[in-house]
Protein backbone atom coordinates (compact mmCIF):
# COMPACT_ATOMS: atom_id res chain seq x y z
CA UNK A 1 0.00 0.00 0.00
CA UNK A 2 1.49 3.49 -0.99
CA UNK A 3 2.21 5.93 1.76
CA UNK A 4 0.25 9.19 2.93
CA UNK A 5 -3.20 7.35 2.63
CA UNK A 6 -4.18 10.19 5.46
CA UNK A 7 -5.08 12.85 2.53
CA UNK A 8 -6.04 10.77 -0.42
CA UNK A 9 -9.68 10.09 -1.49
CA UNK A 10 -11.09 6.05 -0.57
CA UNK A 11 -12.53 5.15 -3.97
CA UNK A 12 -15.28 2.31 -3.68
CA UNK A 13 -16.56 0.79 -7.18
CA UNK A 14 -19.24 -1.44 -6.25
CA UNK A 15 -20.77 -3.62 -8.88
CA UNK A 16 -23.16 -6.53 -9.03
CA UNK A 17 -20.27 -9.11 -8.65
CA UNK A 18 -17.09 -7.50 -7.10
CA UNK A 19 -16.75 -4.79 -5.24
CA UNK A 20 -13.48 -3.23 -6.03
CA UNK A 21 -12.03 -0.62 -3.47
CA UNK A 22 -8.45 1.37 -2.36
CA UNK A 23 -6.82 5.15 -2.40
CA UNK A 24 -6.54 7.46 -5.14
CA UNK A 25 -2.69 7.44 -5.01
CA UNK A 26 -3.06 3.98 -6.12
CA UNK A 27 -2.74 2.11 -9.44
CA UNK A 28 -5.16 -0.41 -8.89
CA UNK A 29 -7.82 -1.56 -6.31
CA UNK A 30 -5.94 -2.57 -2.63
CA UNK A 31 -9.13 -4.81 -2.21
CA UNK A 32 -11.27 -6.89 -4.52
CA UNK A 33 -14.03 -9.19 -2.74
CA UNK A 34 -17.39 -10.68 -3.97
CA UNK A 35 -20.05 -8.19 -3.06
CA UNK A 36 -21.92 -10.48 -1.28
CA UNK A 37 -23.71 -11.09 2.29
CA UNK A 38 -24.18 -14.11 3.59
CA UNK A 39 -26.21 -15.58 6.23
CA UNK A 40 -26.01 -19.07 7.88
CA UNK A 41 -28.55 -21.92 6.32
CA UNK A 42 -28.09 -25.87 6.78
CA UNK A 43 -29.59 -27.71 3.40
CA UNK A 44 -29.99 -31.44 3.56
CA UNK A 45 -28.50 -33.74 0.68
CA UNK A 46 -27.10 -30.49 -0.96
CA UNK A 47 -23.59 -31.47 -2.51
CA UNK A 48 -20.61 -29.83 -0.43
CA UNK A 49 -17.46 -29.66 -0.74
CA UNK A 50 -16.05 -32.54 1.74
CA UNK A 51 -15.88 -36.12 0.73
CA UNK A 52 -16.10 -36.76 4.28
CA UNK A 53 -20.07 -35.32 3.97
CA UNK A 54 -20.35 -37.07 0.53
CA UNK A 55 -19.85 -40.53 1.80
CA UNK A 56 -22.04 -40.24 5.01
CA UNK A 57 -25.83 -41.76 3.95
CA UNK A 58 -27.99 -40.85 6.67
CA UNK A 59 -29.22 -37.39 7.19
CA UNK A 60 -28.83 -37.13 10.51
CA UNK A 61 -25.26 -38.06 10.34
CA UNK A 62 -24.65 -35.36 7.92
CA UNK A 63 -26.63 -32.56 9.89
CA UNK A 64 -24.37 -33.66 12.71
CA UNK A 65 -20.97 -33.51 10.57
CA UNK A 66 -22.33 -30.46 9.06
CA UNK A 67 -22.76 -28.57 12.59
CA UNK A 68 -18.98 -29.76 13.67
CA UNK A 69 -17.83 -28.44 10.99
CA UNK A 70 -19.26 -25.28 11.66
CA UNK A 71 -18.52 -24.99 14.51
CA UNK A 72 -14.72 -26.11 13.72
CA UNK A 73 -14.56 -23.49 10.80
CA UNK A 74 -16.73 -20.63 12.68
CA UNK A 75 -18.87 -19.78 10.21
CA UNK A 76 -20.46 -16.64 11.20
CA UNK A 77 -24.03 -15.98 11.56
CA UNK A 78 -23.24 -13.36 9.04
CA UNK A 79 -20.52 -13.99 6.42
CA UNK A 80 -19.16 -10.61 4.16
CA UNK A 81 -16.99 -10.64 1.04
CA UNK A 82 -13.80 -12.81 1.26
CA UNK A 83 -15.77 -14.34 4.11
CA UNK A 84 -17.64 -16.28 2.33
CA UNK A 85 -15.57 -18.22 0.11
CA UNK A 86 -15.42 -21.84 0.84
CA UNK A 87 -18.62 -21.95 2.65
CA UNK A 88 -21.36 -20.98 -0.72
CA UNK A 89 -23.38 -24.15 0.20
CA UNK A 90 -23.78 -23.37 3.74
CA UNK A 91 -24.88 -19.84 3.08
CA UNK A 92 -28.31 -18.20 2.21
CA UNK A 93 -26.78 -15.57 -0.74
CA UNK A 94 -27.74 -12.02 -1.04
CA UNK A 95 -26.22 -9.43 -3.85
CA UNK A 96 -26.56 -6.01 -2.17
CA UNK A 97 -26.62 -4.62 -5.50
CA UNK A 98 -27.62 -6.16 -8.65
CA UNK A 99 -27.20 -4.65 -12.18
CA UNK A 100 -26.05 -1.11 -10.83
CA UNK A 101 -29.47 -0.74 -8.65
CA UNK A 102 -29.55 -1.17 -4.88
CA UNK A 103 -31.47 -3.92 -3.71
CA UNK A 104 -31.01 -3.89 -0.06
CA UNK A 105 -29.88 -1.12 1.47
CA UNK A 106 -28.73 -3.16 5.44
CA UNK A 107 -26.28 -5.65 3.35
CA UNK A 108 -25.04 -2.76 1.12
CA UNK A 109 -24.32 -0.81 4.98
CA UNK A 110 -22.48 -4.10 6.46
CA UNK A 111 -20.33 -4.31 3.01
CA UNK A 112 -19.42 -1.36 2.85
CA UNK A 113 -18.81 -1.08 6.71
CA UNK A 114 -16.84 -4.42 6.74
CA UNK A 115 -14.49 -2.94 3.51
CA UNK A 116 -13.66 0.24 5.16
CA UNK A 117 -13.45 -0.58 8.87
CA UNK A 118 -12.04 -4.26 8.64
CA UNK A 119 -10.58 -5.00 5.10
CA UNK A 120 -8.97 -0.64 5.23
CA UNK A 121 -8.87 -0.59 8.82
CA UNK A 122 -10.18 3.09 8.82
CA UNK A 123 -10.92 4.04 12.58
CA UNK A 124 -12.60 7.37 11.89
CA UNK A 125 -14.35 7.75 8.45
CA UNK A 126 -15.51 11.72 9.68
CA UNK A 127 -11.85 12.59 8.41
CA UNK A 128 -12.51 10.53 5.25
CA UNK A 129 -13.68 12.04 1.25
CA UNK A 130 -15.10 9.30 -0.67
CA UNK A 131 -15.74 8.50 -4.42
CA UNK A 132 -18.42 6.31 -5.72
CA UNK A 133 -18.90 4.97 -8.86
CA UNK A 134 -22.09 4.58 -10.18
CA UNK A 135 -23.89 2.55 -12.74
CA UNK A 136 -25.33 4.41 -16.14
CA UNK A 137 -28.81 5.82 -16.03
CA UNK A 138 -28.65 5.53 -12.13
CA UNK A 139 -31.91 6.68 -10.77
CA UNK A 140 -32.00 9.62 -8.18
CA UNK A 141 -33.59 7.51 -5.62
CA UNK A 142 -30.51 4.95 -5.47
CA UNK A 143 -28.27 7.96 -5.36
CA UNK A 144 -29.62 9.00 -2.24
CA UNK A 145 -29.13 5.65 -1.05
CA UNK A 146 -25.81 6.12 -1.51
CA UNK A 147 -25.52 8.95 0.79
CA UNK A 148 -27.80 8.10 3.45
CA UNK A 149 -25.71 4.66 3.98
CA UNK A 150 -21.97 6.81 3.89
CA UNK A 151 -23.20 9.38 5.57
CA UNK A 152 -26.09 8.20 8.11
CA UNK A 153 -24.84 5.09 9.21
CA UNK A 154 -21.18 5.04 8.36
CA UNK A 155 -20.60 8.49 9.09
CA UNK A 156 -18.00 9.39 6.45
CA UNK A 157 -16.80 13.43 5.88
CA UNK A 158 -17.95 14.06 2.02
CA UNK A 159 -18.53 11.89 -0.97
CA UNK A 160 -19.05 12.62 -4.57
CA UNK A 161 -20.30 9.90 -7.17
CA UNK A 162 -18.82 9.40 -10.91
CA UNK A 163 -20.18 7.11 -13.57
CA UNK A 164 -18.33 4.61 -14.39
CA UNK A 165 -18.00 4.95 -18.19
CA UNK A 166 -16.63 8.38 -17.65
CA UNK A 167 -13.62 6.85 -15.08
CA UNK A 168 -12.87 4.42 -18.24
CA UNK A 169 -11.86 7.14 -20.69
CA UNK A 170 -10.25 8.78 -18.09
CA UNK A 171 -8.52 5.74 -16.68
CA UNK A 172 -6.86 5.87 -21.18
CA UNK A 173 -6.38 9.63 -20.61
CA UNK A 174 -9.14 10.30 -23.38
CA UNK A 175 -12.70 12.31 -22.78
CA UNK A 176 -14.68 11.10 -25.85
CA UNK A 177 -15.32 7.67 -26.97
CA UNK A 178 -17.82 4.96 -26.76
CA UNK A 179 -17.76 2.49 -23.33
CA UNK A 180 -18.25 -1.02 -23.47
CA UNK A 181 -18.94 -1.82 -19.91
CA UNK A 182 -19.64 -5.40 -19.51
CA UNK A 183 -19.62 -6.74 -15.77
CA UNK A 184 -21.35 -9.60 -14.06
CA UNK A 185 -24.71 -8.70 -14.46
CA UNK A 186 -25.24 -6.12 -17.33
CA UNK A 187 -23.91 -4.91 -20.44
CA UNK A 188 -23.80 -1.35 -21.56
CA UNK A 189 -22.65 0.72 -23.80
CA UNK A 190 -22.22 4.34 -22.92
CA UNK A 191 -20.98 7.15 -25.74
CA UNK A 192 -19.29 9.97 -24.11
CA UNK A 193 -18.30 13.68 -25.92
CA UNK A 194 -16.05 15.81 -24.04
CA UNK A 195 -16.23 14.59 -20.67
CA UNK A 196 -20.36 14.60 -20.83
CA UNK A 197 -22.54 11.78 -20.91
CA UNK A 198 -24.67 10.95 -23.62
CA UNK A 199 -27.40 9.45 -21.90
CA UNK A 200 -30.02 9.20 -24.83
CA UNK A 201 -28.04 7.34 -26.64
CA UNK A 202 -27.32 4.33 -23.64
CA UNK A 203 -27.82 1.02 -24.69
CA UNK A 204 -28.23 -2.01 -22.17
CA UNK A 205 -28.15 -5.43 -22.70
CA UNK A 206 -29.05 -7.97 -19.59
CA UNK A 207 -26.46 -10.19 -20.62
CA UNK A 208 -22.72 -10.24 -19.03
CA UNK A 209 -20.34 -12.46 -17.13
CA UNK A 210 -23.18 -14.58 -14.64
CA UNK A 211 -25.77 -15.26 -17.56
CA UNK A 212 -22.08 -16.93 -19.52
CA UNK A 213 -21.71 -18.75 -16.27
CA UNK A 214 -25.14 -20.10 -15.83
CA UNK A 215 -25.11 -21.07 -20.00
CA UNK A 216 -21.99 -22.71 -19.63
CA UNK A 217 -23.76 -25.00 -16.30
CA UNK A 218 -26.40 -25.79 -18.76
CA UNK A 219 -24.33 -26.90 -21.61
CA UNK A 220 -21.77 -29.05 -19.24
CA UNK A 221 -25.16 -30.61 -17.30
CA UNK A 222 -26.06 -31.86 -21.38
CA UNK A 223 -22.78 -34.04 -21.05
CA UNK A 224 -23.84 -35.52 -17.75
CA UNK A 225 -22.09 -33.28 -14.98
CA UNK A 226 -24.01 -32.60 -12.43
CA UNK A 227 -23.74 -29.16 -10.97
CA UNK A 228 -26.47 -27.82 -8.63
CA UNK A 229 -25.31 -25.85 -6.12
CA UNK A 230 -24.08 -22.16 -5.56
CA UNK A 231 -20.64 -23.92 -4.83
CA UNK A 232 -20.52 -25.67 -7.94
CA UNK A 233 -21.44 -22.05 -9.71
CA UNK A 234 -17.78 -20.66 -8.48
CA UNK A 235 -16.35 -24.30 -9.91
CA UNK A 236 -17.73 -23.45 -12.99
CA UNK A 237 -16.99 -19.84 -13.27
CA UNK A 238 -13.73 -20.86 -12.46
CA UNK A 239 -13.41 -23.00 -15.42
CA UNK A 240 -15.29 -20.18 -17.81
CA UNK A 241 -12.06 -17.93 -16.82
CA UNK A 242 -9.87 -20.19 -17.04
CA UNK A 243 -10.55 -22.23 -20.84
CA UNK A 244 -13.32 -19.79 -22.71
CA UNK A 245 -12.65 -17.73 -25.11
CA UNK A 246 -14.26 -15.57 -28.03
CA UNK A 247 -14.69 -17.31 -31.32
CA UNK A 248 -14.14 -14.92 -34.46
CA UNK A 249 -15.39 -17.58 -36.68
CA UNK A 250 -18.07 -19.75 -34.89
CA UNK A 251 -18.84 -22.16 -37.87
CA UNK A 252 -15.09 -22.96 -38.44
CA UNK A 253 -14.25 -23.26 -34.73
CA UNK A 254 -17.41 -25.93 -34.26
CA UNK A 255 -16.76 -27.24 -37.47
CA UNK A 256 -13.33 -28.18 -36.08
CA UNK A 257 -14.50 -29.34 -32.76
CA UNK A 258 -16.93 -32.26 -34.35
CA UNK A 259 -13.86 -33.48 -36.64
CA UNK A 260 -10.61 -33.41 -33.95
CA UNK A 261 -10.10 -33.49 -30.59
CA UNK A 262 -8.73 -29.52 -31.00
CA UNK A 263 -10.69 -27.91 -28.15
CA UNK A 264 -10.54 -31.14 -25.93
CA UNK A 265 -9.46 -30.08 -21.84
CA UNK A 266 -9.79 -32.29 -18.99
CA UNK A 267 -10.46 -30.77 -15.81
CA UNK A 268 -10.29 -32.20 -12.20
CA UNK A 269 -12.96 -30.47 -9.87
CA UNK A 270 -12.85 -30.17 -6.08
CA UNK A 271 -14.89 -33.65 -5.52
CA UNK A 272 -12.16 -35.05 -7.87
CA UNK A 273 -14.32 -35.60 -10.59
CA UNK A 274 -12.91 -35.31 -13.87
CA UNK A 275 -14.93 -33.64 -17.02
CA UNK A 276 -14.30 -32.71 -20.42
CA UNK A 277 -14.25 -29.29 -21.62
CA UNK A 278 -14.32 -28.48 -25.65
CA UNK A 279 -17.25 -26.57 -27.48
CA UNK A 280 -18.55 -25.06 -24.43
CA UNK A 281 -15.25 -23.04 -24.39
CA UNK A 282 -16.55 -20.87 -27.08
CA UNK A 283 -20.28 -21.87 -27.30
CA UNK A 284 -20.52 -19.88 -23.79
CA UNK A 285 -19.48 -16.53 -24.35
CA UNK A 286 -20.84 -16.70 -27.81
CA UNK A 287 -24.50 -15.55 -26.09
CA UNK A 288 -22.90 -12.17 -25.69
CA UNK A 289 -23.33 -12.10 -29.57
CA UNK A 290 -25.90 -14.36 -30.48
CA UNK A 291 -28.80 -14.07 -27.55
CA UNK A 292 -30.76 -15.86 -29.35
CA UNK A 293 -28.94 -18.89 -27.90
CA UNK A 294 -30.34 -18.64 -24.73
CA UNK A 295 -33.64 -17.33 -25.92
CA UNK A 296 -32.87 -13.50 -25.65
CA UNK A 297 -34.10 -11.08 -28.33
CA UNK A 298 -31.40 -8.78 -28.33
CA UNK A 299 -28.80 -8.45 -30.92
CA UNK A 300 -25.90 -8.66 -29.32
CA UNK A 301 -22.71 -6.50 -28.83
CA UNK A 302 -21.92 -5.33 -31.77
CA UNK A 303 -25.69 -4.18 -33.00
CA UNK A 304 -26.25 -2.38 -29.72
CA UNK A 305 -22.77 -0.40 -30.28
CA UNK A 306 -23.92 0.76 -33.46
CA UNK A 307 -27.24 1.62 -32.31
CA UNK A 308 -25.39 3.68 -29.40
CA UNK A 309 -23.61 5.65 -32.38
CA UNK A 310 -25.78 6.29 -34.45
CA UNK A 311 -28.00 8.15 -32.09
CA UNK A 312 -25.22 9.92 -31.35
CA UNK A 313 -25.16 13.77 -33.38
CA UNK A 314 -23.26 13.35 -36.15
CA UNK A 315 -20.63 15.12 -35.55
CA UNK A 316 -19.38 13.57 -32.26
CA UNK A 317 -19.56 10.25 -34.44
CA UNK A 318 -15.69 10.30 -35.50
CA UNK A 319 -14.42 10.60 -31.48
CA UNK A 320 -16.63 7.50 -30.55
CA UNK A 321 -15.21 5.17 -33.60
CA UNK A 322 -11.74 5.93 -32.27
CA UNK A 323 -12.04 5.50 -29.07
CA UNK A 324 -14.02 2.00 -28.34
CA UNK A 325 -13.10 1.71 -24.80
CA UNK A 326 -13.51 -1.87 -23.29
CA UNK A 327 -14.14 -2.15 -20.05
CA UNK A 328 -15.21 -4.71 -17.15
CA UNK A 329 -14.00 -8.66 -16.53
CA UNK A 330 -16.64 -9.80 -18.84
CA UNK A 331 -14.53 -8.16 -21.64
CA UNK A 332 -10.99 -9.82 -20.82
CA UNK A 333 -11.92 -13.37 -22.81
CA UNK A 334 -9.05 -13.97 -25.71
CA UNK A 335 -10.61 -12.95 -28.90
CA UNK A 336 -12.98 -10.00 -27.40
CA UNK A 337 -11.34 -7.17 -28.73
CA UNK A 338 -10.86 -8.89 -32.45
CA UNK A 339 -14.31 -9.53 -32.53
CA UNK A 340 -15.75 -6.42 -31.37
CA UNK A 341 -13.09 -4.62 -33.86
CA UNK A 342 -14.45 -6.86 -37.45
CA UNK A 343 -17.73 -7.14 -36.56
CA UNK A 344 -18.39 -2.67 -35.91
CA UNK A 345 -16.18 -2.39 -39.11
CA UNK A 346 -18.22 -5.03 -41.13
CA UNK A 347 -21.50 -3.00 -39.85
CA UNK A 348 -19.75 0.34 -40.31
CA UNK A 349 -19.30 -0.77 -44.27
CA UNK A 350 -22.74 -1.91 -44.32
CA UNK A 351 -24.97 0.96 -42.46
CA UNK A 352 -22.54 3.88 -42.28
CA UNK A 353 -20.26 4.12 -45.08
CA UNK A 354 -22.49 5.59 -47.10
CA UNK A 355 -23.41 8.57 -44.86
CA UNK A 356 -19.34 8.81 -44.38
CA UNK A 357 -18.98 9.54 -47.78
CA UNK A 358 -21.41 11.93 -48.31
CA UNK A 359 -20.39 13.98 -45.22
CA UNK A 360 -16.20 12.77 -46.41
CA UNK A 361 -15.63 12.09 -43.30
CA UNK A 362 -12.70 9.83 -42.75
CA UNK A 363 -13.35 7.24 -39.75
CA UNK A 364 -10.93 5.03 -37.92
CA UNK A 365 -12.24 2.19 -35.43
CA UNK A 366 -10.29 1.86 -32.72
CA UNK A 367 -11.00 -0.52 -29.71
CA UNK A 368 -9.22 0.19 -26.68
CA UNK A 369 -8.64 -3.17 -24.89
CA UNK A 370 -6.16 -2.28 -22.23
CA UNK A 371 -4.78 -5.04 -20.04
CA UNK A 372 -5.86 -3.34 -16.51
CA UNK A 373 -9.43 -2.86 -18.35
CA UNK A 374 -10.70 -4.86 -14.94
CA UNK A 375 -10.08 -2.19 -13.00
CA UNK A 376 -10.43 0.67 -15.87
CA UNK A 377 -13.22 1.95 -13.13
CA UNK A 378 -11.60 2.46 -10.42
CA UNK A 379 -7.99 4.05 -12.24
CA UNK A 380 -10.11 6.21 -13.65
CA UNK A 381 -11.81 6.86 -10.32
CA UNK A 382 -8.62 7.55 -8.77
CA UNK A 383 -7.36 10.05 -11.13
CA UNK A 384 -10.69 12.26 -10.96
CA UNK A 385 -10.57 12.12 -7.42
CA UNK A 386 -7.28 13.01 -7.03
CA UNK A 387 -8.37 15.97 -9.24
CA UNK A 388 -11.05 17.00 -6.72
CA UNK A 389 -9.21 16.21 -3.59
CA UNK A 390 -6.63 19.42 -4.84
CA UNK A 391 -6.72 22.87 -3.04
CA UNK A 392 -10.12 25.13 -4.42
CA UNK A 393 -12.15 22.44 -5.46
CA UNK A 394 -14.68 22.06 -2.63
CA UNK A 395 -17.25 22.58 -4.72
CA UNK A 396 -16.93 18.97 -6.09
CA UNK A 397 -17.89 17.59 -2.77
CA UNK A 398 -20.91 16.98 -0.67
CA UNK A 399 -19.77 16.89 3.25
CA UNK A 400 -21.87 15.22 5.82
CA UNK A 401 -22.84 18.90 7.70
CA UNK A 402 -24.67 19.57 4.24
CA UNK A 403 -26.14 16.40 4.17
CA UNK A 404 -27.50 16.25 7.48
CA UNK A 405 -28.42 20.12 7.45
CA UNK A 406 -30.94 19.27 4.09
CA UNK A 407 -34.35 19.87 5.20
CA UNK A 408 -35.76 18.44 2.24
CA UNK A 409 -38.32 21.49 1.83
CA UNK A 410 -38.52 23.86 -0.82
CA UNK A 411 -35.93 24.00 -3.04
CA UNK A 412 -33.47 22.88 -0.18
CA UNK A 413 -34.02 18.76 -0.74
CA UNK A 414 -31.40 15.98 -0.92
CA UNK A 415 -32.46 15.80 -4.61
CA UNK A 416 -31.42 19.31 -5.43
CA UNK A 417 -28.70 19.28 -3.59
CA UNK A 418 -26.86 16.27 -5.52
CA UNK A 419 -28.02 17.43 -8.40
CA UNK A 420 -26.39 20.77 -7.93
CA UNK A 421 -22.98 19.30 -7.03
CA UNK A 422 -22.83 16.12 -8.29
CA UNK A 423 -20.77 16.48 -11.72
CA UNK A 424 -22.29 13.43 -13.23
CA UNK A 425 -25.61 15.48 -13.35
CA UNK A 426 -23.97 18.54 -13.77
CA UNK A 427 -21.99 17.45 -16.82
CA UNK A 428 -24.77 14.59 -18.53
CA UNK A 429 -26.43 15.33 -21.48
Amino acid sequence: MENDESNAVIVLDNGSGYLKAGYSNQTSPDICIPALVGREILRYGEKIDLNKIKETKKKSEQKKLIKQMIKERHLKEIMIGDEIVGFRSLLDLSHPVTEGIITDEEDLFKLWDYTLTQKMGIEDPSEKKIIVTEAPLNPISNKIKIFEILFEKIGVGAINIEPQAKCSLFAEGIDTGIVLDSGDGVTHCIPVSDGAILKHSIERMDIAGRHITEYLVRLLQKKGYAFNSSADFDFVRELKEKYCFVSNDIETDRKLERETSYYNSYHLLPDETRIRISDEKFEAPEILFNPSLIGKEYDGIPYMMMKSINKCPIDCRKGLYSGIVLSGANTLFPGFASRIENEIKKLYKETALKLAKEKKIKININVIDSPKRKYSVFIGASIIANHYNTEGNDDYWITRDEWLECEDTGDYTKENLIKNKCQSYLKDK
